[in-house]
């Protein structure tokens, strides 16, 4: 008993670093990680979507508002799962996760606050610009015998109209001097104190529409995605290179074993043949 307790030890205490060994060497994080990268993917999806509809309202071609708070609560969505998954990784990649994860979620953040103060203004914006469109035109019409108002309705209509496209300093300008010439006529006819408030409406919301746009458009949601996903790549390729080592190492006590178990088989018969002794002729 004595001499078969250190063999049945070295084979138990092998199986039992097998067992270890072939436990570390599994990568549970490779769900983890998959459902990070399909996380990200989906919010840059979401976050394009999200910016082509500003743009879209910017050019007067949406229909509605509906689809905006729709994509950003969920974004919000994502960046809350994604900043959820990062706290279960342990160590520095958590910290560094983490960290990353943090930036997403408030660019985030200060980008759906952009769109919703674009949506009010824009909103003022494209009531006044149609208003001035269709109105305009008819005002205009009724001071035909007066070619000098009539001549400032087309001049504001055209640097308004300018305006929208091309935003500058002077387009600016000559949009408020037409304007100033327009108010300073005495005859009112009626509508033309309306149209004229649309038309400071214009001068005065166009640039504030447009500066919100390009700080939606500039928003670092995409460079904090990016860096995230970076962050998860490393972290799954060093717990996959750990899970790699001990592979390795599983193999080779693997064989260790066996071949253990081989000279314990080959002690065996030598010994059953020197208890047997020599073959009786």
């Amino acid at each position: 008993m004595v001499r078969l307790w250190k063999p049945l030890s070295i084979v138990a205490g092998l199986l039992l670093l097998l067992t270890y060994l072939l436990i570390q060497s599994r990568n549970p994080d490779l769900a983890r990680r998959a459902h990070m990268q399909e996380a990200l993917q989906n919010l840059q999806l979401h976050d394009t979507e999200l910016t082509r509809d500003v743009l879209l309202a910017r050019a007067g071609l949406l229909p509605n508002y509906d689809s905006l708070p729709q994509i950003g609560q969920q974004l919000s969505q994502i960046a809350d799962a994604l900043r959820a998954e990062s706290t279960t990784v342990s160590g520095a990649a958590a910290k560094e996760m983490g960290k990353h994860a943090e930036a997403l979620t408030a660019a985030l953040q200060q980008k759906l606050t952009l769109v919703e103060y674009f949506k009010s203004d824009n909103a003022l914006l494209q009531n006044s610009l149609r208003y001035f469109t269709h109105t305009g035109q008819n005002i205009g019409k009724q001071f035909k015998a007066e070619q000098n108002v009539a001549a400032e309705i087309a001049a504001v209509s055209h640097c308004t109209g300018a305006l929208h496209t091309h935003v500058g300093t002077r387009r600016g300008q000559e949009a408020e001097a037409a304007l100033s010439r327009l108010s300073a006529n005495p005859r009112k006819q009626p509508g033309l104190d309306t149209l004229i408030a649309h038309g400071w409406l214009i001068v005065e919301m166009l640039p504030r529409v447009d500066t919100l746009l390009r700080q939606i458009i500039a928003a670092p949601t995409t460079a904090h995605a990016d860096a995230l996903q970076n962050a998860v790549l490393q972290y799954a390729n060093r717990v996959e290179a750990r899970a790699q080592l001990f592979r390795v190492l599983l193999y080779l006590v693997a064989v260790i074993l066996l071949g253990y178990l081989f000279y314990q088989l080959a002690r065996l018969r030598s010994n059953a043949r020197t208890c047997a002794g020599p073959i009786p002729t």
